[in-house]
């Protein structure tokens, strides 16, 4: 039972969603993979339902510029930081593995600069290039333009000549 009752839409209702504070760790740290991977997980912990706050701000930053407002009081002798209601600890063991999985170097280092990439963004708007969402097409036309949409995406035109070419079609005589 624990592990299916975090799906229902109800268990999320008034829990803070970290995604605004994942995008903040990111153009944070954007010079510094490590920096980015430990800002990462300090969200996580953060808003989790850790009884524990040495333990859920292990990871937090502990600078005078931290986002972490624990810390900021610890540091400046302030009474600022107030709890709120966080992802129970059901919850954090399940998005566990998806925040490991963010942290991993060679996902993080495309991020480097502030930089990010959402391929799937990219091929959405190759399809829709090719099939606007505006105007209606049949599914036959809509497979074609997924179609031709990942072979642009992965091998760009020339991964489409390729196709033309094996079909029998040459190429024009504009075609370098």
């Amino acid at each position: 039972m624990e592990n299916n009752c975090w799906k229902r839409k109800a268990d999320w209702q008034g829990y803070k969603y970290p995604s605004k504070s994942l995008w903040y760790a990111s153009r944070q740290n954007a010079d510094n993979v490590d920096d980015m991977n430990r800002s990462i997980i300090a969200v996580l912990y953060h808003n989790s339902d850790i009884t524990n706050d040495n333990e859920r701000h292990k990871y937090c930053p502990r600078a005078e510029n931290s986002w972490c407002k624990w810390w900021l009081d610890k540091l400046n002798g302030t009474k600022k930081y107030k709890k709120n209601v966080n992802l129970p600890i059901v919850i954090k063991r399940e998005l566990e593995p998806i925040f490991f999985d963010l942290c991993k170097d060679e996902l993080l280092k495309k991020c480097l600069h502030g930089q990010a990439q959402n391929e799937n963004e990219s091929l959405n708007a190759i399809i829709w290039k090719k099939a606007p969402k505006t105007i209606f097409v049949n599914r036959k036309v809509l497979e074609i333009a997924v179609c031709s949409a990942v072979i642009e995406f992965n091998d760009g035109y020339c991964g489409i000549v390729a196709v033309l070419n094996g079909l029998g079609l040459l190429n024009g005589f504009f075609y370098h």
